[in-house]
Order: C-alpha cells, then sequence, then structure tokens
C-alpha cells in the first residue's frame, strides 16, 4: 500500500491490513506471478475506511465517558444497544443539574433523553464491556459551555493533552478550580495545588471530567 504494507502470499489470496486507521484512505498495488514467475500487469484498488464509530471500553461497575460522536440515533435505547442485553445498569449526567436513564425503570422517569455534544455520562454496567457510538464527528476542538461551578465536560482532542496544556487559557484567567476524572477510581488535578501531588496527568479519550470554574465560560462553537 501507499503507507507500506507489504505481503506476499503463495496460495491463499486473502490479505488483511491490520495497520489501517478509521478515517484515512489507502491505495494498494496487486501483483500476480504465474507459475514461471512472469509478473502481470499491477492492479491498482483505493479504500476509504469509515470513521462512523467510537468504541468505547466499559468496566463492570461505574465508568466515567464521552464520545467524539454526534449519535446518528440519538435516544438512549440506539446509543447502547451495542451493549450484551440486560448489562446496561444505569446512566447519568449533569448540566445545572442531574439526569438520569434507567433502562429497567418507568420510561416517564427517565430525565435523560440523548447525548449532547461534549458533555460526558456517566455508565454503569453489570459486566465488563464495550459500547459502539454510531455517529458523525463532533468539531474538533469544540468545547461545552462551562456553568461557574460544576461540569461534566467529555474530552473530544484525537491525541492526549496534560490538564496544564488543556485547560491553559483557563489557568491564565485564574478560573480553573479543579479537574477530576475516574477509572476504576479517582483522579484530580488542582492548579494552585503542588504539583506532585495531582494525580490525573493526561486527558484523553474516551473518558469524561469534572471541571469546576469560577466564572461561566461560553462554548467555543
Amino acid at each position: 500500500s501507499d503507507a507500506g504494507f507489504v505481503e506476499t502470499l503463495i496460495t491463499d489470496t486473502l490479505s488483511i491490513d491490520a495497520t489501517t486507521l478509521a478515517g484515512s484512505s489507502y491505495t494498494y498495488g496487486v501483483v500476480h506471478y504465474d507459475v514461471n514467475g512472469n509478473p502481470s500487469d499491477t492492479g491498482w484498488v483505493t479504500i476509504a475506511i469509515d470513521n462512523d464509530e467510537d468504541i468505547i471500553p466499559l468496566k463492570a461497575g461505574w465508568n466515567l465517558i464521552s464520545t467524539n460522536k454526534t449519535p446518528t440515533n440519538n435516544n438512549m435505547q440506539d446509543i447502547f444497544s451495542s451493549l450484551i442485553a440486560g448489562n446496561l445498569i444505569y446512566v447519568t449526567s449533569f448540566n445545572l443539574g442531574s439526569v438520569y436513564y434507567d433502562p429497567n425503570g418507568l420510561s416517564f422517569f427517565n430525565t435523560l433523553h440523548q447525548f449532547d455534544d461534549g458533555y460526558a455520562y456517566w455508565v454503569k454496567v453489570y459486566n465488563d464491556d464495550t459500547l459502539t457510538v454510531i455517529g458523525t464527528d463532533i468539531n474538533l476542538g469544540y468545547n461545552i459551555p462551562l456553568n461557574a461551578g460544576w461540569n461534566l465536560s467529555g474530552y473530544l482532542e484525537n491525541t492526549p493533552q496534560d490538564p496544564s496544556s488543556y485547560f491553559n487559557s483557563l489557568i491564565a484567567n485564574n478560573n480553573l478550580v479543579y479537574v477530576t476524572s475516574y477509572d476504576q477510581g479517582s483522579f484530580y488535578y488542582d492548579p494552585s495545588g503542588l504539583p506532585f501531588l495531582n494525580t490525573l496527568l493526561t486527558m484523553e479519550r474516551p473518558f469524561g471530567y469534572w471541571v469546576k470554574v469560577n466564572n461561566s465560560v461560553a462554548s467555543n462553537a
């Protein structure tokens, strides 16, 4: 391929390129040799790899997650349809108040009905599972509006960053109070504290983050 993938096959004609990345395209050239070693003309094909899925591993118990997709079918039942049947216990989120979804409860009690771009979600499952969110990309660099106090924000960047870099503008304005996250245990970042006491060292997908600010900040959409 034009990305450097090479494979020689003797009898089998099936080749799998495990180096491909979602959202990229690759051009492959194929040459066939006859029994006397004579090569054919090169056959060329370009293949585009779809990038409409966000694969999120879930561990038994609570998970604090976010996604970089706007779900195509943006309702809770469809969003979580990839999970093992009966494995989902609860989903909760927060935006100036808590909302929740109970797949086994009375539907009219549920206050969480869809995923909103850029927010994070607490997801509780009985057993380890994989959530596949199918949809379109949220604009890279988008941030939710932050209310004074606590906010439950997602992380949409393709590459990890340390909190001091990601929140540099909030820190420069003395607006960031705390950032916390959760992955089988809590982690936190205090921009005003001693650096060696901070346990949240890297922000990355598909995790979510509690962000506390002094003053509200408008969305950059």
